[in-house]
């Protein structure tokens, strides 16, 4: 080995101590760990929604009477499928909305004496709503609304001829209404809900036209309970 080897070799021995000694003082670095921020359900842009619902609406009656002759006993209305849409806004954890929902015609009947009529209703509500926070992208809310129920009765039939000259007639009636909810929403993608409810719905009464003997027939307080499946769309 010549004189020249020897020296470098002598040389890098005595130096490999040091660096290895500053090396050892200067701390590991590794590249910085990228983090995804929580992926969070935006629920409004705009505050303004568009809604629609179903429903299955279990009717029920606070009786009827009759303004000459035996007054209706064992009455009865049957259920009805429903369908309705509105519009609304969100500020915070209020919203309020305008709904309208349609139920065709419910067939009603007395026991005593026999006596058949349908029922239609159409009913326009105004609501506010108090949402309860959001778990899990659902958030439980309950509400109330009043409004007005356009209620139509229709067919009428009688083995008893209570109310004579009304084949063809029907009688439109608004009346006041109003309803208490609860329910829960759940996010379906940053722009679309789906409500999940209950509804109880006071629908006033439905009056028969005025029969050639100058007898009418009255439903008193036409009342519904309603479970109800319905989307909101938000508009950004």
């Amino acid at each position: 080995m010549s004189r020249l080897n020897v020296f470098a070799v002598a040389g890098f021995a005595a130096l490999a101590p040091i660096g290895f000694a500053r090396a050892a003082d200067v701390p590991m670095s590794f590249p910085p760990l990228v983090q995804n921020a929580p992926a969070f359900v935006e629920e409004y842009q705009s505050g303004w929604y568009l809604r629609g619902d179903i429903g299955y609406r279990m009717n029920d009656l606070d009786g009827a009477s009759a303004v000459i002759g035996t007054q209706p006993s064992g009455n009865s209305i049957d259920d009805r499928f429903t369908v309705g849409g509105g519009a609304g806004y969100k500020s915070g954890w209020f919203r309020m909305d305008a709904t309208i929902d349609y139920a065709p015609r419910a067939s009603y009947a007395a026991a005593t004496p026999d006596y058949r009529m349908k029922v239609e209703t159409v009913t326009s509500l105004a609501n506010l709503y108090l949402d309860l926070g959001t778990w899990s992208g659902m958030t439980p809310y309950i509400g109330a609304g009043a409004g007005l129920s356009w209620n139509r009765t229709s067919d009428y039939f009688s083995n008893a001829l209570l109310l004579p000259g009304l084949d063809g007639l029907n009688k439109p009636r608004w009346e006041f209404a109003w309803a208490a909810m609860g329910g829960l929403t759940f996010n379906l993608s940053p722009n679309l809900l789906m409500d999940l409810s209950y509804r109880y719905l006071n629908m006033g009464d439905a009056i028969t036209p005025i029969a050639s003997n100058n007898n009418q027939f009255t439903i008193k307080d036409m009342t519904a309970q309603e479970i109800r499946v319905g989307l909101r769309y938000n508009l950004n």
